[in-house]
């Protein structure tokens, strides 16, 4: 029955005057074999937002990626894959929630020293780190005119990263940060955004992210349930406002965090024309 509505929903959308394609990408990492770094809420997470863009922008289009399934080889195939469907006019979401690390940088092209990762699903150390040099490598195959909408609530540069606490008892912060072995973390000052390409390859996507470089993402229990704050603000802002411009979904979350409870900054990167688009639309 799920796949039939699944499957009903994409011919209607398809038939909707003036709607362009849309599709999705949704990785969630709560189980990190061998670590003590397993999370809560990131499949939570994921399963809300993969709902929100079903229910509230009709994106039926979608590949899930949880937990074990979320590998580094997984990711980069199925974002590729997408990514090569994408076509002028039409949108691609990608949504990550789960840990983010940083590597030592080797190629230069970092001015913090650093090669921001996601931390992703792996059995062995150097299975978990997927550079933000790959990612860029697959986004810059977007077709010109293409639209990319890039979802972080996760460690998306050296220095940010979801932690755990209690909405209802104060923000006693658990540190879920995966720094480097052996080597010291100290909060970056440059940091450069997920995704983010060098001044000689422009942004051709969209960014929205949890926090600042130099903050954490929160987990806290929200309705009964570990959930992002981030993630969970986002939603309700999304769900209240469809029709709504880059630039207005950010102002209104921006109204929502940070609080006095949660201090992170939600960020946005993007071409200043780009907070004029309206969304997935």
């Amino acid at each position: 029955m799920k796949l039939l509505l699944k499957l009903l929903n994409k011919i209607l959308q398809a038939f909707r005057k003036g709607e362009p394609m849309k599709r999705a990408l949704c990785v969630a990492i709560n189980d990190y074999p061998g670590t003590a770094q397993d999370l809560s809420g990131c499949v939570r997470d994921c399963k809300t937002m993969s709902n929100t863009l079903l229910n509230t922008f009709g994106i039926s289009e979608q590949v899930k990626l949880l937990n074990n399934r979320a590998t580094r080889k997984n990711i980069l195939a199925e974002l590729a894959e997408l990514v090569k469907k994408t076509l002028k006019g039409e949108w691609l979401v990608f949504y990550y929630s789960g840990h983010g690390t940083w590597v030592p940088d080797v190629s230069g092209d970092e001015p913090d020293g650093r090669d921001e990762a996601l931390y992703v699903y792996g059995r062995r150390k150097k299975d978990r780190i997927l550079l933000d040099d790959d990612l860029r490598a697959v986004i810059d195959g977007l077709a010109p005119g293409a639209n990319l909408l890039v979802i972080s609530d996760s460690c998306h540069s050296g220095s940010v990263t979801r932690a755990l606490a209690d909405m209802d008892e104060g923000v006693v912060p658990t540190k879920k940060y995966v720094a480097p072995e052996g080597i010291k973390d100290v909060p970056s000052k440059v940091a450069k955004h997920f995704g983010t390409p060098d001044a000689k390859s422009p942004i051709n996507h969209i960014l929205i992210s949890g926090c600042s470089p130099t903050q954490y993402s929160y987990e806290a229990v929200i309705g009964n349930a570990v959930r992002g704050v981030f993630t969970h603000r986002l939603i309700n802002v999304l769900k209240k406002n469809p029709k709504a411009t880059i630039g207005k979904i950010y102002q209104v979350l921006r109204t929502k965090l940070p609080s006095a409870k949660f201090a992170q900054t939600p960020q946005l990167d993007c071409k200043p024309e780009d907070k004029k688009t309206r969304i997935f639309q």
